[in-house]
């Protein structure tokens, strides 16, 4: 807060004092104004007496560049600087608009005080405000003015649901990325999440949707020729992501995000891409840049298409988008972007949210698209497949036994990869049939020329 700011509020001081004297400095004619002033002056002669101690033979002649209690800066600049740096490390906008509403909330909490006075206390407030709050305290504005204890008072009054302790955790892991970067920084001396600690595993509730695979039941059901047809063919992307996602366990942003550029043959082999390339067109910071993400490096793999998915005409379908000139194989996903050029959103969400109301009308509310990847992965474990091999195709991170000698003395080629991954993918015969692709079946739906957003 500035001095301005503290002599409107307060106009006579809580204490003057004529001279301070440490060492050979001095400091005269101090006037404190509020007990912001006064934990600053706190700061400053803690910074002083720190620089000018006398050197002891096992100390260091210069202080360090940044002593225990130099004054930080306020918490709304320190949270800029980060949300910044996040978007200079290429974070997903969703996860950026996460972080500002978690940091949000904890300045509501302390007021915009300096970062270094932020104590564990602060967190257990919040962490009141994060339970019981109104859930659109953040965006909406009749919540702009509300102190902590009224936003905390209203979610009790209104008996609003507890979050999941998964959401809770990942706020926690949102303040002590946060902490921990200012520490790391020099900035603070320490973080007050060190003293927040994860809860414990077994405490922790299941997601919103449990993870499994789908029962051989579930899945004739979604895939009935009398229901399945009649919800899908209304978008390309309701007819095709649910069987790629099954016979490939590919993840549901993976599948959604496919470019007509992703499909490519290889060694003979019809194949899609998971991967990150530049969108034509688009650029972030004057650089060619992509709509499309990816989890982790180990993501990146390509998958052989099953004989099941060109047996129901995928190539064809492939065929029609490349001739539409469609950039991408669903089009309608395409996410937004926003005025300052980032991505708003996943191409997933509208999958997501389309196939999870398909599932509850067939009666299925405890599992998602995600349910595909358990399905594959639980199918072909039971045959016996190993966690590597089936690694290569789901994309997971493989923790060799002997990790130098395995990443680095051990090469195969990508023929030989491609081949297993191929031999793998038929194993998975799921007790269903797949519906035909007709040919210009999408026309009305596939766009001319790239959308533009």
């Amino acid at each position: 807060m500035s001095q301005k700011k503290l002599l409107t509020q307060a106009a006579t001081p809580l204490f003057s004092v004529d001279e301070i004297r440490i060492g050979r400095c001095k400091m005269r004619n101090i006037s404190v104004y509020g007990d912001e002033g006064a934990i600053r002056l706190q700061e400053v002669l803690q910074f002083v007496l720190q620089s000018t101690k006398p050197a002891r033979q096992s100390d260091t002649r210069y202080p360090a560049p940044l002593p225990l209690a130099t004054p930080a800066r306020l918490l709304s600049v320190e949270i800029s600087d980060f949300l910044k740096d996040a978007q200079r490390r290429n974070l997903r906008s969703a996860t950026i608009k996460a972080y500002a509403r978690t940091l949000g909330l904890l300045q509501r909490v302390t007021g915009d005080i300096q970062a270094s006075r932020v104590a564990h206390t602060h967190i257990h407030k919040l962490w009141d405000v994060l339970t019981w709050a109104p859930e659109d305290c953040s965006s909406n504005p009749v919540h702009a003015n509300k102190s902590a204890d009224q936003l905390i008072a209203e979610g009790k009054s209104g008996n609003r649901q507890r979050p999941a302790p998964l959401t809770l955790e990942r706020h926690r892991r949102f303040l002590g990325a946060f902490f921990n970067q200012l520490k790391t920084a020099g900035a603070i001396a320490h973080s007050p999440m060190d003293a927040f600690k994860q809860a414990k595993p077994d405490l922790m509730a299941k997601s919103e949707h449990d993870k499994r695979p789908f029962t051989d039941e579930e899945l004739k059901r979604i895939f009935a020729p009398e229901t399945f047809p009649k919800w899908a063919k209304k978008y390309p992307h309701r007819w095709w992501a649910p069987m790629i996602g099954l016979h490939t366990g590919a993840r549901v942003n993976e599948v959604a995000q496919l470019k007509t550029t992703d499909i490519i043959k290889k060694e003979g082999m019809w194949c899609m891409a998971i991967r990150k390339t530049a969108d034509e067109g688009f650029y972030v910071d004057g650089r060619p840049a992509s709509k499309q993400s990816l989890k982790n490096a180990s993501s990146e793999r390509t998958i052989p298409i099953p004989d099941a998915l060109i047996k129901a005409g995928f190539l064809g379908f492939y065929m029609d988008v490349k001739e539409a000139g469609c950039a991408y194989l669903f089009p309608q996903l395409i996410p937004k972007v926003t005025d300052k050029g980032l991505v708003a959103g996943r191409h997933s969400q509208a999958l997501m949210n389309q196939f999870g109301l398909y599932l509850r009308k067939l009666g299925i509310d405890d599992v998602a698209f995600h349910g595909f990847r358990h399905t594959l992965s639980t199918a072909l474990g039971r045959l016996n497949v190993t966690p590597q091999n089936l690694a290569l195709i789901t994309g997971h991170t493989v923790r060799h036994a002997v990790p130098e000698l395995q990443a680095n003395y051990i090469h195969t080629s990508e023929t030989e990869d491609l081949a297993k991954k191929k031999q793998v993918l038929e194993l998975f015969k799921p007790d269903i049939e797949l519906p035909s692709y007709k040919r210009g079946q999408f026309k009305d739906q596939l766009c001319i020329k790239p959308k533009q957003s």
